[in-house]
């Protein structure tokens, strides 16, 4: 079986779900949670499907509606039946809560430490910033989420040996084309954020087969190798200890 992996997406918010995952069972899904709410929704989801995996979290963005403390020991209680924490980070376009956006990712950051957990970063407009964070807390095993800063940043991403997930937008960016074509394949994911990006809202997380096939033009590398090598990433950051 050819096995892709979706590392970012929000599948309780995609239509007949259950009928996709169903039907597509090489594709690998990492359901991310944003609040209270979706963090629940997604553990029922990871129960019921072998091929849906469950990451917990607290979107910036969310912050002013979730108890903190209270998820934050939600999440440490699930640890077992987690596969990373996310979405998390800073966001500045919609929300003016930063200095509490910061103090929540900190925490979380610490938490994935504690718990030898993967983070699934959300950067957006506070690239610098989240960046800066992650190095003062040294934190390892990231994923920075559909990334748009500039190539020093994404050296930066590379030099510290985190991860980028290319979502399907790379058919047009030239952002995400740049960046797939300075990464090394070791460094790179793919991911959908379904429905929130491209023609996900349509077609779901079945997309990672044409990022992967972009991929290997871009890299001018096979695309079954990159498809081999980007689903050893997944393994190499969510898999092993």
């Amino acid at each position: 079986m050819e096995k892709y992996v979706d590392v970012h997406a929000h599948l309780n918010e995609f239509a007949d779900y259950e009928n996709f995952l169903n039907k597509n069972k090489n594709i690998l899904v990492i359901n991310n949670g944003l609040n209270s709410e979706s963090n629940r929704i997604t553990l029922e989801m990871a129960k019921k499907f072998s091929n849906l995996k469950a990451a917990l979290g607290i979107h910036p963005n969310e912050v002013d509606s979730v108890n903190i403390d209270r998820e934050l020991e939600f999440i440490r209680k699930n640890k077992n039946n987690i596969i990373a924490i996310g979405e998390i980070g800073l966001d500045k376009k919609f929300s003016t809560y930063i200095n509490e956006q910061i103090g929540v990712f900190e925490s979380l950051i610490e938490l994935s430490l504690s718990l030898n957990l993967p983070i699934i970063v959300h950067s957006r407009l506070a690239e610098i910033q989240t960046i800066k964070i992650l190095e003062e807390h040294d934190a390892k095993k990231v994923v920075m989420h559909s990334f748009t800063g500039n190539l020093k940043l994404i050296q930066k991403i590379l030099d510290n040996g985190w991860m980028l997930s290319i979502p399907s937008i790379v058919e047009y960016s030239d952002q995400f084309k740049k960046t797939v074509i300075l990464s090394d394949i070791k460094n790179l994911l793919t991911e959908t954020d379904t429905p929130y990006l491209g023609n996900t809202k349509d077609i779901g997380p079945v997309a990672v087969k044409d990022i992967v096939k972009k991929i290997s033009e871009l890299k001018k590398i096979p695309e079954e190798e990159i498809r081999k090598t980007i689903f050893g990433n997944y393994e190499t950051m969510f898999v092993k200890k």
